[in-house]
């Protein structure tokens, strides 16, 4: 292959990878803020070192994120940003007046985080060559999988208060609850099973079957996935090379 052949190609991957309904700083910038809201500021919200006002800006961060990281299709784009200023709205406005919808406010985060993990998951699993911009995607779908199901614990605790049993005292702050169900949501996701939690109701103990089914198929299946596509592409790269 001569170089002017190899920039051609270059340059059309370049211009595939601006056509792509998701941006990659975008997704950068989410899979950053998902792993640190997560793993150091909902830990440190549930201790008191870090108050409600802080995880409310890494929360309101998190969601400009994805609508960022989803910016390469308008109308996904839109619709993400009218539900982001309606969350950031309800949420900003329980923070200063002391009171707010909290299922509504779990509603919306539910809903965003269904709708940015189908999107980037739909450009994960499309055909072409595996980058590291996909693999930072099905990070950022995994853990943002983790939080759909932690809002859709919360909702059906402010449903049903007796729907989880906890080994402790059950937390009556809501930053205090969300955090106790992110942990038991990944401990679910990932088949962990430490047991300081229970589902009591039906629709939790349904969620929770589901949330570990998904747990163990998505990996196996977005490895497969990856691996077939990338094989796919090496071997179509080999096959024009030889007509050259």
């Amino acid at each position: 292959m001569t170089t002017a052949d190899r920039d051609r190609d270059r340059g059309r991957e370049r211009r595939r990878f601006v056509r792509r309904p998701t941006t990659d700083h975008g997704l950068t910038a989410l899979l950053g803020l998902l792993v640190f809201l997560i793993f150091v500021i909902q830990p440190l919200a549930e201790i008191g070192v870090v108050g409600r006002f802080v995880t409310s800006i890494f929360f309101s961060l998190m969601l400009v994120a994805g609508v960022w990281a989803v910016g390469g299709r308008r109308g996904p784009a839109l619709i993400l940003g009218a539900l982001v200023s309606i969350a950031l709205a309800v949420r900003w406005g329980a923070l200063y007046f002391g009171h707010g919808p909290l299922i509504l406010a779990s509603i919306l985060a539910e809903v965003f985080c269904i709708s940015v993990v189908v999107i980037v998951l739909t450009e994960v699993f499309r055909g072409g060559r595996v980058t590291f911009h996909r693999i930072r995607g099905a990070v950022a779908a995994y853990l943002l999988l983790g939080l759909t199901f932690a809002f859709a614990y919360e909702m059906i605790t402010l449903k049903w208060p007796d729907a989880f049993t906890f080994a402790n005292a059950r937390p009556t702050m809501p930053d205090a609850l969300i955090s106790h169900f992110v942990y038991f949501s990944f401990v679910t996701l990932t088949t962990l099973g430490y047991g300081d939690v229970t589902p009591n109701h039906p629709i939790a103990r349904s969620l929770v079957t589901v949330e570990a089914l998904i747990g163990q198929l998505f990996p196996a299946i977005l490895l497969a996935r990856l691996v077939s596509l990338e094989l796919l592409h090496e071997e179509r790269r080999a096959a024009e090379e030889i007509r050259r």
